[in-house]
């Protein structure tokens, strides 16, 4: 049975916080790889999202305010450089790791479609996978916890369960 475990939830709840201490407990016991997006602030106002590749020391942007060039999503302007660093990471993490971290799943990530196929090729995998997915998306998938701000401590231990540890 595969070992899975999607976050979804409002901004700024603490979902890349979440993925990010999960993380954290596993890398001493499982090969781990993948991407995740923190948001990038500017006077306390979100300007975009960069990709962080994990276990790497690549980052790109993924998606900017403020850029002339590439296809706009929102206020935001996407950064194809981003999206094949993210794609690169997947694809790297099936083939290699045990536990594939995807931050985020969500409308924006989807249109670029390189990231796309990569994405697909992981939920199609037969790894563990602890991925972000945006509220919008989150009927799609069999089932999601939904972080909020009272239920953050115990996400951790249900995060964990789900990838099958145990305590």
């Amino acid at each position: 049975m595969n070992k899975r475990f999607f976050v979804t939830g409002e901004p700024g709840v603490g979902k890349t916080t979440l993925v990010l201490r999960v993380m954290e407990r596993l890398a001493t016991r499982y090969r781990v790889g993948g991407f995740y997006t923190p948001e990038v602030k500017w006077k306390n106002t979100r300007i975009g999202f960069k990709v962080v590749e994990i276990g790497g020391k690549r980052e790109a942007w993924l998606a900017k305010v403020g850029e002339q060039k590439g296809a706009k999503f929102g206020r935001y302007t996407l950064v194809l450089e981003g999206a094949l660093l993210a794609k690169e990471a997947l694809e790297r993490a099936v083939s290699e790791c045990d536990l594939v971290v995807i931050d985020e799943i969500g409308p924006m990530e989807l249109a670029f479609q390189e990231l796309k196929r990569a994405i697909e090729l992981v939920l199609k995998s037969e790894k563990r996978v602890l991925g972000v997915v945006h509220r919008s998306l989150a009927h799609e998938f069999p089932s999601v916890f939904f972080l909020t701000k009272q239920n953050r401590e115990q996400a951790l231990r249900v995060a964990l369960e789900s990838l099958g540890e145990c305590f």
